[in-house]
């Protein structure tokens, strides 16, 4: 039961900072800044995909259609944490910039 516990405080934590990132992502003045928000939003939001699969795999009655939807937001969790990283390297050796 600790690790549902973590497992919700984890997807509790990352929607916050999904939605906490995408708003203030609009307000930033340069590329540079709203790249490197974007991305710290695609890692929240990944981390968050791959707690609920992991929640939804293992702590309830299993079934065919939970463990493809678990799979589903696993890929898709995956992509979002890969894609978000990456894109997080790229803006941050970015030369600084003037505004958009």
């Amino acid at each position: 039961m600790i690790i549902s516990f973590v497992l919700s405080m984890t997807i509790f934590f990352s929607l916050i900072a999904s939605i906490y990132f995408s708003t203030t992502a609009r307000s930033k003045k340069t590329y540079k800044e709203q790249g490197m928000t974007v991305a710290r939003m695609n890692i929240s939001m990944g981390i968050m995909l791959v707690a609920i699969s992991i929640l939804q795999i293992a702590f309830f009655e299993s079934s065919t259609i939970r463990y493809i939807v678990g799979a589903v937001f696993l890929l898709l969790g995956a992509f979002n944490l890969y894609g978000g990283i990456r894109n997080y390297r790229i803006y941050k050796h970015l030369p600084a910039e003037t505004t958009k």
